[in-house]
Parts: structure tokens; sequence; C-alpha cells
């Protein structure tokens, strides 16, 4: 938490991750550096209680602002610098912990997963412009949802995420996870997917960058895998094949 502190504290990550130039920029009880914290920390109560909990933590008990004024200067952050301190968090953690050798591994390599879960949404005009209504079976209107897909990219190991993205609740996860959480991964991390991961695309890029994979795989999707599933082995070494005019195959090739 100190490091957050630190971090959230400075005049350039004030200005770079406010909402405009004015804000913040008066003395108040609710500072830029206390409302990111306050909201970094969740909250297991109501907002007011939340508040009051937080500035008695840190001596004001007599500063407390009302939840109305929390609200309000909570929308004067920009969401950007969550990713912002996660990734100094993340950074820290494996310079710190490397040098001491806290960094747990695998056969000396990191181990990542990767999952996403659609998560419902607040419903404005904001929100309708980037994530979509999805309805359940119920034919109601009131039966619909805004809703996001989730995914984060995690070290299985330490307990940490690396990386996390939300987009549109119908975008599929392999994309997002291609586009948000790649960069995340490094040569020699060890990928551990579950089965709607599995794809010949995931498979040449992992071994074009030097990812190693651990994939659930499907039933009925790979033949080859079939085949092994039906017989008594335990174990096999195998080539899985592209099927040359199909949309996998260019994007293999591409990728080769």
């Amino acid at each position: 938490m100190e490091r957050l502190r630190e971090e959230v504290g400075s005049e350039q990550v004030s200005e770079k991750y406010r909402q405009k130039t004015k804000d913040f920029t008066r003395k108040r009880r609710l500072d830029f550096a206390k409302v990111v914290i306050l909201m970094l920390s969740g909250h297991k109560f109501s907002l007011q209680n939340a508040v009051n909990k937080f500035f008695s933590g840190i001596g004001q008990v007599f500063e407390m602002p009302t939840a109305s004024a929390y609200c309000q200067a909570r929308q004067k952050v920009k969401a950007e610098v969550f990713v912002h301190l996660n990734e100094v968090l993340v950074k820290d953690f494996y310079q710190l912990y490397e040098e001491e050798g806290e960094v747990l591994r695998w056969h000396g390599h990191r181990l990542l997963g990767a999952d996403g879960t659609r998560l419902n949404v607040p419903e404005n005009e904001e929100t309708k412009k980037v994530f979509s209504l999805h309805r359940n079976h119920k034919p109601a209107p009131e039966s619909a949802r805004l809703q996001g897909l989730g995914i984060v990219r995690y070290d299985l190991l330490n307990d940490f995420g690396l990386r996390g993205a939300l987009t549109k609740a119908h975008y599929g996860e392999n994309a997002l996870m291609f586009e948000a959480l790649w960069s995340a991964t490094q040569a020699g991390d060890v990928l551990v997917l579950d089965r709607g991961k599995a794809s010949y695309y995931l498979m040449s890029k992992a071994i074009q960058e030097k990812r190693e994979l651990i994939v659930r795989m499907p039933r009925g999707k790979y033949q080859i895998v079939t085949d092994f599933l039906a017989s008594d082995k335990t174990d096999a070494v195998v080539k899985l094949r592209v099927g040359p005019r199909t949309t996998t195959a260019r994007q293999v090739k591409v990728e080769n």
C-alpha cells in the first residue's frame, strides 16, 4: 500500500489521470491520492462507512467527507490510472522479489493462466455505446442486461493479475487475449489454458514467440485428439495439421 501511496501521490500521475486539468487542483479533504486508494480498497460496507473507516485509519476523524462528495470526486478519476498502477506493481514485484529469490516459478518458468467472464455493467448512455445488451431465456424487456467481457492474465504461482481487459460481451475471448494480454507474456512463460482457448493459431504463435503451452483439448475438434481419447494410451507425441484452404491456415501462415 505504501508503494501505491507514493505513486498516486505524485503530481505527474495526478495530472495524467484526472478527467480535467482543473480537477484536484484545490486543497480538499478528498485529494486525488485519497480517492484512488479509497477506490482500490473496495467497498464491503456502505459508501459512507467505507469513507469513515478510511479517514479513521489515517487519523483524520474530524475531516470525514460525505459519501456524496466521494461519489463526485471519483468521477474525476480516469479508469486508466488503475492499469498504470497495476503495471507499476507488477514491475516492482518481479524486480524486487527476483533479487531476493522469492518469485515462484515452475521448473524455472512463470506459470500463467487466462480466463474470461461476462460482467453486468451499469446501464447509461455512455456505457451503451461501448457494451451490448444480452437477454436470458425470459422474453420480458427487464431480463436484458448490459454486459461486458472481462479477461485477466494471471500469475498462478505468485497469485496476482498481470493485466486485464474489458470489452463487449460478444467479443471472442481468444481475440481479446491476443490483442490485449499477449504483451503481458514473455519468452519462456508457460501458459495454462482451458479448452476454449485451444486453436492452431495459438499453438503457432506460441511456437514462434517461444511460449510454452499446457492446454486442455476439447473433444471433437481435433480428430487426432479424439482418437487418442478413445485409445488406451496415457501419453503420445502427435502432429496437428491445419487444412490448407481454411481461414485458420491463412492465420497460421501469417504468424509463421
